[in-house]
């Protein structure tokens, strides 16, 4: 029996069947730790060559499988040792901790808004005015730490930051004001999948409004985030931060991303998090709204059911919008 064959053989008797994932690195068993409390999901990953695991619940995790055999099945320890040392092989891997976010440094040139109201410069009064277009205050600049840039590629753009819970920049993206720029945007180059996007704006305690984008995210200055899309991927820094904290969340993505909305509220519920929808009016974007209309919507969100993603499905192949 190879060593690959005699891991799995093991696992299983430890901790039952599990279900191997599409790459067929990791095995999904149930957690012994969630099972204590009643759960029945199996989101306790483990990396058979290194031993690396994680619960996507509880959040029992470790580098030494080991570890885990002497809490969970003892029993099985002189079967474990005939192995070695499982963790020799350890790598850091996906199911261990979030990616790492690379440094980055704000465009070079960038000046707040909120310090340039009285700006001469041309370029950056019809930034602002561009701003207030949008409906944006002059609390709002300042609350967002919305900027721009004199000269270069970020003139005439809004720069939109976000920061870490340590107030360090860890993304930004800039907005062009001219309706005719063949590039709408111009994004910090780091994936997005590793960004907590208003992270230092956010209680994890609270429920998390999660919308489009940043200018949405003006329309919602309590607790929120935005995807930066409208896509939760699993592996993401902002999945592993809502499901570590059992953060409820609500859902309030624009109406043609309907159906996104619908498969990130069961991927999210898949996980025991409490997930509402926020409905937009249909031809509208949260950004269209004003403030004081998309807190109402919220306050009138509806918590989500498994049957609503099925009405969905079942209206566009009646509509032929799935074939």
């Amino acid at each position: 029996m190879s060593s690959t064959s005699y891991k799995v053989k093991l696992l299983t008797s430890a901790f039952g069947t599990g279900v191997v994932s599409r790459d067929g690195e990791d095995i999904a068993f149930r957690c012994p730790s969630c099972t204590k409390s009643g759960s029945s999901k199996k989101k306790l990953a483990i990396k058979v060559d290194s031993g690396l695991y994680h619960c996507w619940v509880c959040g029992l995790s470790g580098k030494r499988i080991d570890n885990l055999f002497r809490k969970f099945a003892p029993h099985l320890l002189p079967d474990l040792k005939k192995i070695g040392d499982w963790s020799r092989s350890n790598k850091k891997g996906a199911i261990e901790e979030a990616p790492d976010i690379p440094k980055l440094k704000i465009p070079e040139g960038f000046v707040l808004l909120g310090t340039s109201l009285v700006s001469r410069d041309p370029d950056v009064k019809e930034t602002i005015s561009y701003c207030r277009k949008r409906g944006l205050s002059i609390k709002d600049l300042w609350y967002f730490k919305l900027g721009t840039c004199k000269s270069g590629r970020f003139r005439r753009r809004v720069i939109f930051p976000s920061f870490d819970s340590e107030g360090c920049l860890n993304y930004y993206t800039a907005r062009s004001i001219d309706p005719e720029s063949k590039m709408k945007y111009i994004n910090a180059g780091v994936a997005k999948k590793t960004v907590l996007f208003n992270d230092l704006n956010i209680d994890w305690t609270k429920p998390l409004t999660l919308v489009e984008g940043p200018f949405d995210l003006t329309k919602s200055t309590f607790n929120s985030s935005c995807l930066l899309g409208s896509h939760l991927p699993e592996d993401s820094v902002l999945f592993r931060k809502i499901v570590k904290n059992k953060t409820p969340v609500n859902l309030a993505l624009d109406p043609d991303a309907i159906q996104k909305s619908h498969n990130i509220a069961k991927l999210l519920t898949s996980y025991d998090i409490n997930v509402s929808m926020v409905t937009v009016p249909k031809g509208k974007d949260v950004g269209d709204l004003t403030r004081k209309t998309f807190q109402t919507l919220v306050e009138n969100r509806l918590a989500w059911k498994s049957d609503d993603r099925l009405k969905i499905l079942i209206s566009k192949i009646k509509t032929g919008s799935l074939i």
